[in-house]
């Protein structure tokens, strides 16, 4: 209720503000009361539309004052000292709920009815039933292990789920769930390639130079310092790679275990020379390409027809060893 009618002469104010008694409080049409705090004689009911109004001259006398409550500000507790106090509060209610069904079973063998078991322990008969039960089966009165809830996925979705994680290594848990249209977190997505022995780790890179790689490189270098020129313009150098035209920051892949150096992700194979950079050749198949096939030789040939002689013509990799390292 707005104070549409706040004291406006001082004195009335005055009484008004010693009748509430509250600390930063004035009578004005900022503040606001409610119309328990007056009385009935307070207000005019001889309206037409039955609506109580304040007289003029109304003083709000009823108030009830209850003192405010004083927090205190509990004491901070360690994690350690909080999780070990709850392991020993567990162990501790473990215990009296195994004593407590061993007792239940040793009054049955004392010769005490059911009824009689549950009334002096304070019990239902089911309860005790159910123990005496139990100790027929097993000596153990602790809870049985409970099973696990029914999966979420059914076995056709879980081997979607890694088709799709093998058709693309990179790709993330919220991509597989969108792209299979599943009604399931990407928790639940990732627990399956787990399970699977599935996990996404940070792809294979090449190993770093070694004392034996200087040395044959040095070497190599020694071996043809004094090439000509003619002798470099008929060299190829082959390599294969797997790049991304976008920015993808740090790369992940799922792959399984101890497959680190596999060759699944290569699929781009090129070659270079003193005459330019030569065309790639797509690698559809990794299991089936190797440089030394019949594809990778058609273009070391089609390469020897576009610049003449093709007798003299050398080929390096960067599988020889010295150059199959950063």
């Amino acid at each position: 209720m707005h104070l549409f009618r706040f004291p406006r002469d001082a004195e009335s104010r005055k009484i008004w503000e010693n009748k509430v008694r509250r600390a930063n409080w004035s009578a004005n049409e900022n503040h606001r009361l409610c119309q328990a705090h007056f009385l009935d004689d307070q207000f005019e009911t001889n309206h037409a539309d039955g609506l109580k109004k304040l007289k003029s001259t109304a003083v709000p006398t009823i108030f009830c004052h209850r003192p405010r409550p004083r927090y205190r500000k509990a004491p901070v507790k360690r994690t350690s000292d909080v999780m070990d106090s709850t392991t020993e509060v567990t162990m501790e209610a473990r215990e009296r709920r195994i004593s407590f069904r061993g007792r239940i079973v040793g009054c049955h063998e004392a010769g005490q009815s059911i009824r009689t078991i549950a009334k002096n322990l304070g019990i239902s008969t089911r309860t005790v039933l159910r123990w005496i039960r139990r100790s027929e089966d097993t000596d153990w009165y602790g809870n049985l292990p409970r099973g696990r809830p029914p999966r979420c996925t059914t076995p056709a979705q879980r081997r979607d789920i890694l088709q799709a994680a093998e058709a693309d290594p990179q790709t993330n848990a919220v991509a597989i769930r969108e792209s299979l249209h599943l009604d399931v977190s990407e928790r639940t997505v990732r627990r399956v390639l787990h399970e699977a022995g599935v996990h996404h780790r940070t792809p294979a890179n090449k190993e770093f130079l070694t004392d034996q790689h200087r040395e044959g490189r040095l070497l190599f270098a020694q071996q043809y310092v004094d090439k000509p020129e003619e002798f470099w313009k008929r060299v190829i150098w082959t390599d294969e790679k797997t790049f991304s035209s976008s920015c993808h920051g740090k790369r992940q892949c799922w792959r399984r275990n101890d497959t680190r150096d596999s060759p699944e992700n290569v699929n781009i194979w090129g070659w270079v020379s003193w005459h330019g950079m030569g065309d790639m050749q797509q690698i559809e198949d990794e299991e089936k390409w190797n440089e030394r096939s019949e594809d990778v030789n058609v273009w070391c040939r089609k390469l020897m027809m576009m610049y003449g002689d093709n007798t003299n013509w050398m080929r390096s990799k960067d599988e020889e060893g010295i150059f199959a390292r950063r």
